[in-house]
């Protein structure tokens, strides 16, 4: 079935005015008879035999910058893909549209499968919440609708599935969490609820799915019972991060994890054969290859992020190679992304040593740890718990980036003469965030050139089509914009607006206000932005927002450093509290005394109790230091001190009020001054507490220089 084959095809049409593939020209579908090499282990592809590898790039008008293919399937002597957008045809040196009728509605092929039975193209239609079926022209190249399968319950079918008999088509609904299994005729027989599904598989007896929230593998039977079910998310043998697709062959089972970049192969029992692949840099290593099949002996893999598709032997040995971009891939055995740190979704490989836990919040603590995850940078504690994750941007944004494709994040220090810069970026995106040090300032380069497939792994960055690559480069045609910021401060502007006049010149003031609202989208981030508009100091404001959002969960890179860049805030935040000594205490609870706030256990606090006159406790240290802010924390609202005062002590015995509070309504007071204050002593004085006129402090904290 080659050239000759089609040509039969087309004169077979033009006899007969057919314009659609008739059903006794092609072959049925029969399971794939597949044998599993010996020793198949994860790890880089064998590319041994690269140069004799048939590598096959469409027409030079039809290669993408990338094109994101999520789906195949085999037909005729090719493939039929999909990337979210589109269906293609990709037959020998050709990438060809399949379009859709105009009148379609919704068109958005997220799973497709072609079935030899019923020669009918099979299309899972993510948000038009249905499953169509195709008729193929191959005279216009379109779609011609036979069949449409929907039900009540269905949301968004991801993936689709017709049995090798023809009888049955199963679906796998993602955000509906559910199997459906259709007859060929579009009547439902049931629906099976697996959370998250996502891949899909049917042979003669059993329907299997995957769920991408328990990372497991469900094993139905043709009623719709389960029967088995295997998995857990991790790295090890028969684990998963983000099992996005399965397909059978006659005697296995192959499941296919985008975010390891593992091939994972199964018995029809669900037990461990072996696996294959992994993430990372070259030709011999996937950039998250979303679906793979069997054909004719070997596996067809979607190598996703690189825009490839691939034929890969049983035993790991590339075969052939669709080149569907640019990008020009070669043999790196280089290290592959692996080796979890801690948790499944932070790496070992990607420890950011060069970057301090500091640069994303001057509140930070030095010992914590700033590792790469998905779609963040992790800042652990020293003990390994999870303190805070970067992601890009805020989803709500107007600067968004579209975070989902950053997969893996990575930064890395690069310096350009003399002076340094932070780059962060993605194996998936073409955007890079560049940060100059010196200058306080970043811009994002958003880059057509081939950035997909550039990793930093082990602080080395590494791509795919490079054997040396110069991060540099991607830095100096920055630089001049970098130095016209900075000149553009000389001149006495403002660095908000200097920002403007360099990276947004057209753009008018009342827009670029605007602007930063929608930015700043995050409540602390809106809060900055009203108050730095309202007048208040730009330092302090940007103070307040690193110290709200210290304890956050998420925290959004682009928002932390447009606060970096307008404040020009440079200083760590130091805590000196643990510096000072209790000099003198009168009046806590017993056994309340004020050590209970000034440790580290949030579960311990002080008390001073009822018809106090007044309570209070002072801290010295050794010599004078340099407050600059303070917190207060009380335990809860029926504890809050409402008067109170703090005075400053210098070196000479003069004193200064910090801070006088009447009729305090806030469960966490932070202070800070705009220029540091000069004490040897910090003495607290309660007068007024509420509910029972007692004060419960759970935390207090004195940052400043020592």
């Amino acid at each position: 079935m080659k050239k000759v084959f089609l040509l039969l095809l087309i004169l077979i049409f033009s006899i007969t005015g057919c314009n659609t593939v008739d059903k006794d020209i092609i072959r049925k579908e029969k399971m794939n008879d597949f044998v599993l090499g010996n020793e198949i282990k994860p790890g880089h592809l064998n590319v041994q035999d690269f140069k004799n590898i048939n590598v096959i790039i469409p027409e030079e008008d039809q290669l993408n910058d990338q094109l994101l293919v999520v789906s195949i399937t085999p037909f005729d002597d090719g493939y039929i893909l999909c990337d979210y957008q589109n269906i293609y045809l990709l037959k020998e040196n050709n990438l060809i549209k399949l379009k859709p009728p105009i009148d379609i509605g919704i068109w958005n092929p997220t799973g497709v499968f072609y079935s030899g039975e019923t020669n009918s193209l099979f299309v899972a239609n993510y948000n038009g919440h249905n499953v169509i079926e195709f008729g193929i022209n191959l005279e216009n190249n379109h779609l011609e609708k036979i069949n449409e399968m929907t039900h009540t319950e269905m949301v968004s079918p991801e993936n689709v599935v017709a049995g090798h008999d023809g009888k049955y088509i199963a679906v796998a609904d993602y955000d509906g969490n559910r199997v459906f299994l259709f007859t060929s005729e579009g009547s439902l027989e049931w629906v099976q609820e697996v959370k998250q599904a996502h891949g899909i598989a049917l042979d003669e007896n059993y329907v299997y799915a995957t769920s991408l929230t328990e990372r497991k593998i469900i094993k139905m039977d043709i009623n719709g019972k389960v029967v088995n079910e295997t998995g857990k998310i991790g790295w090890n043998e028969n684990e998963y991060l983000w099992p996005t697709a399965i397909t059978a062959s006659k005697d296995y089972l192959l499941i296919t994890d985008a975010h390891s970049g593992k091939l994972t192969f199964l018995n029809k029992d669900l037990e461990y054969l072996g696996a294959m692949g992994g993430n990372g840099p070259g030709i011999d290593a996937f950039n998250f290859p979303y679906t793979s099949i069997f054909q004719d002996g070997n596996i067809i893999i979607t190598d996703s992020f690189k825009s490839r598709v691939l034929e890969v032997g049983s035993s790991g040995k590339l075969i052939k190679q669709y080149n569907l971009s640019k990008l020009d891939l070669k043999i790196k055995n280089e290290p592959i992304l692996g080796s979890k740190f801690l948790d499944p979704y932070t790496f070992n490989s990607n420890m950011f040593e060069v970057i301090s836990p500091r640069f994303f919040n001057p509140f930070y603590d030095q010992e914590f740890q700033v590792v790469s995850g998905f779609n963040s940078i992790d800042i652990l504690s020293s003990n390994g718990s999870l303190i805070s994750q970067i992601e890009i941007d805020y989803p709500n944004s107007s600067s968004y980036t579209g975070d989902s494709f950053w997969y893996v994040t990575w930064v890395k220090e690069v310096i350009v003469n003399g002076n340094d810069y932070y780059v962060f970026g993605s194996p998936q995106h073409n955007t890079l965030i560049i940060y100059d040090i010196s200058n306080n300032i970043f811009s994002i380069k958003n880059s057509k050139d081939n950035l997909f497939d550039l990793w930093v792994i082990n602080n080395k960055a590494l791509t795919g089509s490079e054997n040396n690559f110069d991060m540099s480069s991607l830095i100096n045609d920055q630089i001049s914009l970098f130095e016209q910021f900075n000149k553009e401060i000389k001149s006495g502007i403002s660095r908000i607006e200097a920002y403007r006049k360099v990276f947004f010149p057209a753009m008018k003031e009342s827009e670029y206000k605007n602007w930063l609202h929608k930015i700043f989208t995050t409540p602390f981030g809106g809060k900055f932005i009203s108050d730095i508009n309202s007048g208040k100091d730009i330092k302090l404001a940007s103070k307040e927002y690193f110290f709200n959002i210290k304890s956050e969960r998420y925290k959004y890179l682009l928002e932390t450093l447009l606060v970096k860049t307008f404040s020009d805030l440079t200083t760590d935040i130091n805590d000196i509290t643990s510096n000072a000594v209790v000099t003198f205490e009168k009046d806590p609870y017993p056994g309340y005394g004020i050590a209970a706030s000034l440790d580290d256990d949030s579960n311990t606090y002080t008390g001073y109790k009822e018809g106090m006159n007044p309570g209070i406790f002072e801290l010295e240290w050794e010599n004078e230091v340099g407050i600059t802010d303070i917190l207060i924390e009380w335990l809860s609202e029926d504890d809050i001190g409402q008067d109170y005062k703090i005075v400053g002590v210098d070196n000479s015995g003069k004193e200064v009020i910090l801070l006088n509070e009447k009729e305090n309504k806030d469960i966490v007071e932070y202070v800070s001054f705009k220029n540091p204050k000069k004490v040897k002593k910090v003495r607290f004085e309660f007068y007024k507490g509420n509910g029972q006129n007692r004060l419960l402090m759970k935390d207090f904290k004195v940052y400043g220089s020592k």
